[in-house]
């Protein structure tokens, strides 16, 4: 997927590749981790692989996207975390921000 700011009309050289692990019939990419750790506190807002999805997602399928996070927390009690995120634009732009950052660097 070719990679363009909406505001500025900035256009990255390279595209962005990849797969969800899981579409459903609604659009809701189900993306499932493994951790050695919970993680339960950490700020998934600003979550760059996740903030790919949620861009790639509202670019496919046209406005929000919601996303489901099922986490394998392997500790000597292993337990499934579940975080859903819900997001469109102009709340995942840091991403491309963040995107044409790296690009630069």
């Amino acid at each position: 997927m070719d990679l363009a700011d909406d505001e500025t009309g900035e256009a990255l050289s390279r595209p962005i590749t990849g797969y969800f692990d899981l579409v459903l019939g609604d659009t809701t990419v189900v993306e499932v981790k493994t951790s050695g750790r919970s993680w339960k506190g950490q700020s998934l807002d600003r979550h760059l692989q996740l903030g790919a999805y949620v861009h790639a997602c509202c670019e496919l399928h046209g406005g929000p996207s919601k996303l489901l996070v099922h986490v394998l927390v392997k500790t000597k009690t292993p337990r499934v975390e579940t975080y859903e995120i819900e997001r469109g634009e102009p709340g995942n732009r840091w991403w491309f921000l963040a995107a044409a950052s790296i690009e630069r660097a």
